[in-house]
């Protein structure tokens, strides 16, 4: 399977304003190396075609931070699903009730929160952002069941979230991190029986419009 490689335009940024065009990159789902610093850089990749449908983008993000600064990372609301694997750092979700500590390889379901994490030294992100129906496709549950929920993929998928997480984590670079969780969707998603695709082309059509439009 042919993956493709981030484009080779690159923006140099300091880490100061590295969340702000964090957030501009996010938003604008357009494949590309989007900024990369000596210390940081965030970059999106395009789904192979047999996962067009249902995954928009992988993404990485890293960042090398001296051992005990702190950086904190906003999720905002989203109505689309994230699998997301910290290959390296830990991160803590901030309550307001202290800290609560997270897994290393998870499913961030659609919420309507916003939520806050911290890790301290240099991490390192990788996920997949997937369309609003790929959850209730790859997990054969209504969306309602996970919506707003950290799962861990260990208690969605047992042994083999174990071993999607050692391939992820053992991977030389992303095109090969890509390649592993690619198969890994491909089997969860396009093993059972075929989704309603007429919906979903109304769904995508609808999240990549240039507008919002009314309907009366």
């Amino acid at each position: 399977m042919h993956m493709p490689s981030a484009q080779t335009g690159v923006a140099m940024v300091s880490p100061a304003i590295g969340q702000d065009l964090l957030k501009l990159a996010m938003y604008s789902h357009a494949p590309g190396q989007y900024f990369k610093h000596q210390h940081m850089g965030y970059s999106i990749y395009l789904p192979p075609p047999s996962l067009k449908s249902y995954v928009r983008f992988f993404w990485t993000f890293e960042w090398e931070l001296t051992e005990g600064e702190p950086y904190v990372y906003r999720s905002l609301a989203d109505g689309c699903a994230e699998i997301v694997f910290h290959y390296r750092g830990v991160f803590d979700e901030l309550t307001s009730h202290g800290t609560a500590s997270q897994p290393i390889a998870l499913l961030h379901a659609q919420s309507r929160l916003y939520r806050r994490f911290v890790t301290r030294g240099s991490f390192g992100i990788f996920g997949a952002y997937l369309y609003p129906y790929a959850v209730t496709q790859m997990l054969r549950l209504p969306a309602t069941q996970t919506s707003g929920q950290l799962i861990d993929l260990l208690d969605l998928f047992g042994h083999e979230a174990d071993e999607l997480t050692e391939k992820v984590f053992m991977a030389a670079d992303d095109d090969t991190r890509i390649a592993v969780l690619a198969r890994f969707l491909e089997k969860k998603l396009l093993g059972g029986s075929p989704g309603d695709e007429p919906v979903f082309s109304v769904v995508r059509k609808a999240i990549h419009a240039p507008e919002t439009q009314t309907i009366e």
